[in-house]
């Protein structure tokens, strides 16, 4: 599980029906090297999805910043040589 940073203005955690933690107001999440921020961001532990709002009463956005996984080539993966 990749280790996580939170930061809002208002921390509510829920475990029922699913575990998660609802950022409320000034919400910024970091997870590895990817960040989010948004007026709302939702936490899924056990999945560790991210779901960010924004309010749409003001034109504020949702800002994502996504770094890909390494990807390993195929001659790493494939060690089967004689």
């Amino acid at each position: 599980s990749t280790p996580i940073h939170a930061e809002a203005l208002q921390i509510e955690y829920y475990y029922q029906p699913q575990e998660k933690i609802l950022l409320i107001d000034s919400a910024t999440l970091q997870q590895g090297r990817n960040t989010f921020a948004g007026e709302r961001i939702e936490y899924f532990i056990e999945n560790e999805l991210v779901k960010a709002q924004s309010q749409s009463s003001d034109n504020s956005r949702v800002r994502v910043t996504l770094f890909p996984e390494k990807e390993q080539t195929k001659s790493t993966q494939e060690n089967t040589g004689p």
